[in-house]
């Protein structure tokens, strides 16, 4: 009874000690992939970057890092929705995120811009024509 009771807690530390050792290799391994990432985002190869952002968010779904490495990717490439779309989850797991706060706010900026553009008036009713008139 004995030697069975000593086999089960071993082969439960074994596996217990194995699961944490793949763990830190997965967080060793998606600290090195968000580098990557960063740099592929710098290099403006925004696909690419976010081909390594999303396998990490497959083994860290909680990291909002890599929501805000995603959200700057489409930021930087003009698609400003889904930048907005990415900021808002990774808020939802890390609401005081300053980082995350700072580019939601200027994902809405440029969407109010591109609004005004667009259409010549803001939210706010004012019109671009009035806002550059001289008079």
């Amino acid at each position: 009874m004995k030697s069975v009771l000593f086999l089960t807690l071993f082969l439960i530390m074994t596996n217990y000690a194995q699961y944490q050792r793949s763990e830190g290799e997965s967080a060793i391994n998606c600290d090195s992939l968000i580098i990557q990432a960063r740099e592929l985002s710098w290099e403006q190869k925004y696909t690419q970057a976010r081909g390594l952002y999303i396998l990490c968010l497959d083994r860290q779904p909680n990291n909002a890092d890599i929501y805000l490495g995603l959200s700057q990717t489409y930021y930087w490439a003009g698609a400003l929705q889904q930048a907005l779309e990415w900021t808002e989850q990774g808020l939802i797991l890390s609401p005081h995120y300053k980082d995350l706060k700072d580019l939601q706010k200027k994902i809405q900026r440029a969407i109010e811009y591109q609004a005004i553009v667009w259409t010549g008036e803001s939210h706010l009713g004012i019109s671009l024509e009035q806002e550059s008139s001289p008079y």
